[in-house]
């Protein structure tokens, strides 16, 4: 009689780990969402593990729900038409599939063109030191991009003159130039004052993290300084203004 029952056990493990294998060979692969602007990617292997953003840990999908746990947290998304979603703290994340590398076959290398002379250096952008003494209520109003450094680069921004952030009693609102208001859209978000710069930061999923630091420069420009799951950039910006009345360089 016991021999039968474990025979039955074994029978009914059997038929419960069917669907879960097809499920696992659906879901499994290379995922990556957009945040703010940045790529963040996720592995899901099939055989219930996961990582996204150096963080490691266990799935498991039942339907349309899928329930991820890492670090002592347990997030549930839902896994829909190829694509997985979740909606946490206001904001909405949507992860696809990554796009296979070398998917596309190579094209035929065009010849070498002859080589144009070399253009003269471009004059290099320095920018004023941080001013710590600058008081909260001076980096009221509003501001426009007028330069990105990121990755030893500094690209200037020739774009019209618009309201890419707005800071006002201690909260800073991202306007559509910035690229954060697809996340956060028009919300005013209370940042901390200290040693004078703001400063902000926020965890997505209990993975990706997100945070940035307001300073103002000795010649009035704001700097802000963001790090996104460990990919920062530093936007330099002017007031509207004052980038009204002298064009970028």
């Amino acid at each position: 009689m016991k021999k039968l029952i474990s025979l039955i056990l074994v029978f009914c493990m059997a038929v419960m780990l069917v669907p879960a294998l097809a499920e696992s060979a659906d879901i499994a692969g290379e995922w990556i969402a957009s945040f703010a602007g940045n790529d963040i990617p996720m592995t899901i292997n099939a055989d219930g593990s996961f990582s996204m953003n150096g963080v490691e840990g266990t799935w498991v999908l039942e339907g349309e729900t899928l329930t991820m746990t890492a670090q002592g947290e347990t997030i549930v998304f839902t896994y829909k038409d190829d694509v997985i979603s979740v909606s946490q703290q206001g904001q909405t994340i949507e992860f696809a599939r990554a796009a296979a590398e070398g998917a596309a076959p190579a094209e035929e290398a065009a010849p070498a063109e002859e080589a144009a002379p070399a253009e003269e250096a471009a004059e290099e952008i320095t920018f004023a030191d941080v001013n710590p003494a600058a008081a909260a209520e001076d980096f009221e109003g509003e501001y426009c991009i007028r330069y990105i450094a990121a990755d030893g680069e500094v690209i200037a921004n020739d774009a019209e003159a618009s309201a890419d952030i707005a800071i006002k009693d201690g909260g800073i609102t991202f306007g559509s130039g910035s690229g954060f208001s697809e996340v956060f859209g028009d919300k005013a978000l209370k940042m901390e004052f200290a040693d004078g710069a703001f400063t902000y930061s926020r965890t997505f999923l209990g993975m990706v993290g997100f945070s940035f630091k307001v300073e103002m420069l000795q010649d009035g420009m704001v700097a802000v300084t963001v790090d996104i799951a460990g990919s920062g950039a530093i936007l330099y910006m002017v007031r509207i203004d004052a980038a009204a009345e002298e064009p970028a360089a």
